[in-house]
């Protein structure tokens, strides 16, 4: 288990990369910031000063729309390989070259790595940036993200700042949730004997968050018949963080008050943005906070 505070690097790289994707498209993150892709790019227009143009080429069309599918199947096995063996997916993410290139360095590592990279960029002679279009995750993961900031430029120019407002709203909520379960699985991973127990801990902690919590807090209402409870019963749900980005993105937009179930009765006081945002950071940092305390010896 490595330290808990890794986990806040991990948050400004998300975060990072979510922004650019958001505002920007996928374009900059993959042209302009990617080490690896920059790596080819560089050897690819080096090998091509240096004569060997001739035996440079583009695939052709029909294999290009095949291969670029490849990353995308690479990314959803990698998620789903996470969620029953974290050790596996941690094996498996090595289809990702960074930590070779860049963390360790090839003569620090097994041969079997370094000759997967070694190919990589043998191939970025006579192919631009093939592990960029065929190969990697992250930027097939990055690619369906994208499509964000076609939906924000969209919804600006229907229905101007108010809709882009409302848009970001759902977007960053969603970060600060993903956030908040990424940090509850940390804590998890603390006090569990093993990656397999810890992986199995936080996807029933998710299940009950976003399914479970909300059946018990109805089946108690209507149980007893609405007697207990009254102005309080909303309160409750602030410790969900599900209910809490519920309330965030119900109460943006009056109209869809209605279509979120027990969230439609919190009152008024709890639709302030700031504070119910205030909430969701708490549960990004107690979790966290948690975990630190436990794993010092």
């Amino acid at each position: 288990m490595t330290d808990p505070f890794i986990f806040l690097f991990w948050v400004f790289i998300i975060a990072t990369v979510f922004v650019f994707v958001f505002v920007f498209g996928r374009g900059l993150f993959c042209g302009w910031m990617c080490p690896f892709g920059s790596l080819q790019e560089i050897i690819y227009k080096l090998a091509h000063q240096l004569g060997l143009k001739r035996w440079q080429f583009k695939l052709p069309q029909a294999w290009h729309d095949r291969l670029k599918w490849l990353k995308y199947a690479l990314f959803f096995g990698l998620l789903v390989v996470s969620m029953f063996s974290m050790g596996l997916a941690e094996v498996l993410s090595e289809v990702e070259p960074f930590k070779t290139t860049f963390l360790v360095g090839i003569t620090h590592r097994p041969w079997p790595y370094g000759l997967f990279v070694v190919v990589i960029l043998g191939l970025s002679i006579f192919v631009e940036r093939p592990y960029c279009k065929y190969i990697c995750p992250l930027g097939g993961a990055l690619a369906m993200l994208a499509g964000l900031a076609g939906v924000g430029g969209v919804l600006w120019w229907q229905f101007g700042a108010a809709g882009l407002f409302h848009y970001a709203g759902f977007v960053v909520s969603a970060l600060l949730l993903g956030l908040a379960f990424l940090s509850l699985a940390v804590s998890l991973s603390v006090v569990a004997r093993d990656r397999t127990r810890a992986s199995g801990l936080a996807i029933m902690l998710w299940f009950f968050f976003v399914l479970v919590f909300d059946l018990l807090l109805l089946g108690a209402l209507v149980a007893t018949g609405g007697q207990y409870g009254g102005e309080a019963f909303p309160y409750p749900l602030l410790l969900n963080p599900a209910d809490v980005f519920r309330i965030l993105n119900v109460f943006s937009m009056d109209d869809m008050r209605s279509l979120y179930g027990l969230t439609s009765i919190v009152p008024p006081a709890l639709a302030n943005p700031g504070l119910m945002g205030a909430v969701m950071l708490t549960w990004i940092v107690a979790p966290l906070g948690l975990a630190n305390w436990r794993f010092k010896p």
